[in-house]
Protein backbone atom coordinates (compact mmCIF):
# COMPACT_ATOMS: atom_id res chain seq x y z
CA UNK A 1 0.00 0.00 0.00
CA UNK A 2 1.54 3.35 -1.08
CA UNK A 3 0.71 4.20 2.89
CA UNK A 4 3.21 1.83 3.99
CA UNK A 5 5.89 2.05 1.84
CA UNK A 6 6.26 5.85 1.00
CA UNK A 7 4.86 7.57 3.67
CA UNK A 8 6.88 6.09 7.12
CA UNK A 9 7.37 8.56 9.67
CA UNK A 10 5.20 11.33 8.27
CA UNK A 11 2.00 12.26 9.31
CA UNK A 12 -0.96 11.60 7.44
CA UNK A 13 -4.49 13.97 7.34
CA UNK A 14 -7.09 13.12 5.39
CA UNK A 15 -10.25 15.37 4.24
CA UNK A 16 -13.30 13.84 3.59
CA UNK A 17 -17.20 13.46 3.95
CA UNK A 18 -16.51 9.90 5.02
CA UNK A 19 -19.53 9.00 2.66
CA UNK A 20 -17.37 5.79 1.50
CA UNK A 21 -17.94 1.84 1.91
CA UNK A 22 -16.58 1.39 5.89
CA UNK A 23 -14.48 -1.15 4.56
CA UNK A 24 -12.48 1.79 2.68
CA UNK A 25 -12.66 3.76 6.17
CA UNK A 26 -11.14 0.48 7.89
CA UNK A 27 -8.24 -0.18 5.27
CA UNK A 28 -6.68 3.17 6.31
CA UNK A 29 -8.22 4.76 9.96
CA UNK A 30 -4.50 3.01 11.48
CA UNK A 31 -2.67 4.99 9.41
CA UNK A 32 -4.36 8.56 9.23
CA UNK A 33 -2.97 10.54 12.32
CA UNK A 34 -6.20 12.68 11.72
CA UNK A 35 -9.24 12.78 10.17
CA UNK A 36 -10.94 16.67 8.77
CA UNK A 37 -14.58 15.83 8.29
CA UNK A 38 -16.95 17.25 6.41
CA UNK A 39 -20.64 17.12 8.16
CA UNK A 40 -23.02 18.81 6.31
CA UNK A 41 -25.64 18.20 8.47
CA UNK A 42 -27.27 15.48 10.55
CA UNK A 43 -30.70 16.05 9.23
CA UNK A 44 -31.53 13.16 7.13
CA UNK A 45 -33.92 15.48 4.72
CA UNK A 46 -31.47 18.57 4.35
CA UNK A 47 -28.47 16.03 3.80
CA UNK A 48 -30.36 14.24 0.96
CA UNK A 49 -31.55 16.98 -0.80
CA UNK A 50 -27.94 18.90 -0.62
CA UNK A 51 -25.93 15.64 -1.80
CA UNK A 52 -28.98 13.33 -3.11
CA UNK A 53 -27.68 10.05 -0.83
CA UNK A 54 -28.43 9.01 2.50
CA UNK A 55 -26.12 10.28 5.99
CA UNK A 56 -26.60 6.28 7.05
CA UNK A 57 -23.35 5.42 5.93
CA UNK A 58 -21.69 9.10 7.51
CA UNK A 59 -23.16 8.15 10.53
CA UNK A 60 -21.88 4.64 10.96
CA UNK A 61 -19.00 5.90 9.63
CA UNK A 62 -18.53 8.27 12.32
CA UNK A 63 -19.54 5.84 14.78
CA UNK A 64 -16.67 3.42 14.10
CA UNK A 65 -14.04 6.33 14.66
CA UNK A 66 -15.78 7.34 17.49
CA UNK A 67 -15.46 4.10 18.84
CA UNK A 68 -11.57 3.52 17.58
CA UNK A 69 -9.84 6.86 17.68
CA UNK A 70 -11.94 9.77 18.67
CA UNK A 71 -8.76 12.02 19.23
CA UNK A 72 -8.26 11.60 15.56
CA UNK A 73 -11.45 13.31 14.38
CA UNK A 74 -12.32 17.52 13.62
CA UNK A 75 -15.58 17.90 12.24
CA UNK A 76 -15.93 20.83 10.26
CA UNK A 77 -20.12 22.06 10.11
CA UNK A 78 -20.94 24.15 6.79
CA UNK A 79 -24.15 26.65 7.03
CA UNK A 80 -24.97 26.29 3.34
CA UNK A 81 -27.18 28.89 1.97
CA UNK A 82 -30.16 27.18 0.54
CA UNK A 83 -30.35 24.08 2.47
CA UNK A 84 -29.39 24.71 5.62
CA UNK A 85 -29.34 27.50 8.66
CA UNK A 86 -27.38 28.20 11.89
CA UNK A 87 -30.43 26.34 14.39
CA UNK A 88 -29.35 23.01 12.03
CA UNK A 89 -25.95 23.27 12.25
CA UNK A 90 -26.15 24.00 16.58
CA UNK A 91 -28.56 20.69 16.32
CA UNK A 92 -25.48 18.77 14.27
CA UNK A 93 -23.40 20.17 16.53
CA UNK A 94 -24.94 18.93 20.04
CA UNK A 95 -25.74 15.40 17.88
CA UNK A 96 -21.90 15.02 17.39
CA UNK A 97 -21.17 16.09 20.73
CA UNK A 98 -23.20 13.52 22.18
CA UNK A 99 -21.45 11.02 19.77
CA UNK A 100 -18.07 11.90 21.68
CA UNK A 101 -16.84 14.18 19.43
CA UNK A 102 -15.41 17.44 20.85
CA UNK A 103 -13.68 19.30 17.57
CA UNK A 104 -16.32 20.91 15.72
CA UNK A 105 -16.41 23.78 13.94
CA UNK A 106 -19.43 25.59 12.06
CA UNK A 107 -18.57 27.65 8.95
CA UNK A 108 -20.06 29.68 6.59
CA UNK A 109 -19.91 28.09 3.00
CA UNK A 110 -19.07 30.75 0.74
CA UNK A 111 -19.87 29.79 -2.80
CA UNK A 112 -18.74 33.40 -4.37
CA UNK A 113 -22.09 34.02 -4.67
CA UNK A 114 -23.39 35.34 -1.81
CA UNK A 115 -22.08 34.62 2.07
CA UNK A 116 -25.53 35.46 3.51
CA UNK A 117 -26.93 32.22 5.05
Amino acid sequence: MFIDSYCDGINIAMETAINVPRENLEAVMDRIDRFFIDVKTLNSRIYREYTGKDNDQVLQNLQLLVDKCPEKIGIRVPMIKGYNDRADCEQTKRLLTEMGIEDIEIFKYRTGLSDEV
